[in-house]
């Protein structure tokens, strides 16, 4: 049953992809949660792509994640340390979202997120493969 608010503001967009999941559009990026391939865990994917979905750059930017992800997750490991007063290794980190940019990935800064067992959560930023050090730490 539809509600006199929905009538009004219409329902949001939608879709179903094979590399993402299921999406909601929020104006500018897609959102949702589907299987990271690396992992095979569910994460949230942030897909920056216009109304009419991801396209066929953000299908090679993921890819290109996907196949690289040992090395990303190496990489955010040793930022990520950088950055604390301990350690932290890489088998100690569970991807939990994937920003996905429009355009190449080596040019675009995106962003990933992990957590840990101990509740602490990074997000760590990107510039095609490199971990460019910026990392959001959260408890």
């Amino acid at each position: 049953m539809h509600s006199w608010l929905s009538k009004i503001v219409g329902q949001p967009r939608r879709a179903e992809t094979p590399d993402f999941g299921k999406l909601t559009y929020m104006g500018g990026y897609w959102e949702g949660a589907g299987i990271f391939p690396p992992t095979l865990s569910e994460v949230e994917y942030f897909v920056i792509a216009g109304d009419l979905g991801p396209s066929d750059a953000n299908r090679r930017a993921f890819q290109l994640i996907c196949s690289n992800y040992a090395e990303l997750l190496e990489n955010a490991a040793a930022v990520i340390s950088n950055g604390s007063k301990s350690t932290v290794k890489a088998s100690e980190l569970n991807v939990s979202s994937v920003d996905v940019p429009a355009g190449d990935l080596h040019a675009d800064k995106w962003e990933m997120s992990f957590s840990r067992r101990d509740g602490a959560s990074f997000a760590v930023e990107y510039r095609g493969l490199d971990a460019t050090g910026t990392v959001d730490v959260s408890y």
